[in-house]
C-alpha cells in the first residue's frame, strides 16, 4: 500500500508556475502528489540498470548492501542541485557519517555530464558518489523514481524534478521526498534518521 503524506515544511510552498508550456529553471516539474513525501509500503521494487561511476566503471543501479539517498539533477544546474547536495553532505555528516548509509548524484544530462566530468563535480561534495550511464538507462531509472525531465531553450539548461529518493539495502524505494532543496540540512537529517530507523 501506498501512501501520500504532506508534511510542514512544504506547506505554503507555491506550486511552479507554467507560462506558455515553459518552465523557468527554479521551477520544477512535482508529481501529482506535489511538493511533500512519498512514503512506498512495501517498498517499490527499480529496474536494476548498468550505470558507471566517477571512475568510469560500470555498476549495477540500485547497488545493494546499504540504505542510499539519491538525487537526480546535472553538473550543469546553477542552483537547486548544488545547493540540495551541500545541504545533503551537511546532514549526513550531522549523523556522524553512518556507515549504513550512502549518497548519490545520478545526472540526467549524461550526454555532457562523463564519468570524470562528474567526478570533478562532486569532489566538493563528497562523500557524494556520482552516476551516469546511457540515456535510455537514466531514462528508465528517472521513470520508476517519478523524476521528470526535459531540455530547457537553448538545450544548455534541464527542468527535472526537484525530490530525493531514499533506497532500502536491498534497492528498493521506501520514500520520495519533493522540493528537496526546499529543505534545510537539519530537516534532511531527520528524513535520513528516519529510513535508518525504518530498516
Amino acid at each position: 500500500m501506498r501512501s501520500v503524506r504532506k508534511i510542514g515544511w512544504a506547506l505554503g510552498v507555491a506550486v511552479p508556475l507554467v507560462v506558455g508550456g515553459v518552465l523557468a529553471h527554479g521551477s520544477h516539474y512535482l508529481p501529482a502528489s506535489g511538493p511533500g513525501v512519498k512514503v512506498f509500503q512495501p517498498a517499490k521494487p527499480l529496474p536494476v540498470l548498468e550505470l558507471q561511476d566517477t571512475s568510469a566503471k560500470t555498476v549495477s543501479f540500485p547497488p545493494r548492501g546499504t540504505a542510499w539517498a539519491v538525487y537526480l539533477g546535472y553538473t550543469g544546474c546553477p542552483d537547486l542541485c548544488p545547493m540540495t547536495l551541500q545541504r545533503l553532505r551537511q546532514a549526513y555528516d550531522q549523523l556522524g557519517r553512518p556507515k549504513t548509509l550512502r549518497l548519490g548524484f545520478v545526472s540526467l544530462d549524461p550526454a555532457r555530464d562523463s564519468p570524470r566530468v562528474l567526478g570533478r563535480y562532486l569532489w566538493g561534495f563528497a562523500p557524494v558518489e556520482g552516476f551516469t550511464g546511457r540515456p535510455e538507462d537514466i531514462a528508465r531509472l528517472a521513470e520508476a523514481l517519478e523524476v521528470r525531465y526535459n531540455p530547457g531553450p537553448g538545450g544548455t539548461r534541464l527542468y527535472h524534478t526537484d525530490a530525493l529518493a531514499l533506497l532500502d539495502p536491498q534497492g528498493g524505494l521506501v520514500r520520495m521526498i519533493f522540493g528537496a532543496s526546499r529543505l534545510s540540512s537539519t530537516a534532511i537529517q531527520e528524513e535520513l534518521g528516519r529510513l535508518g530507523r525504518s530498516l
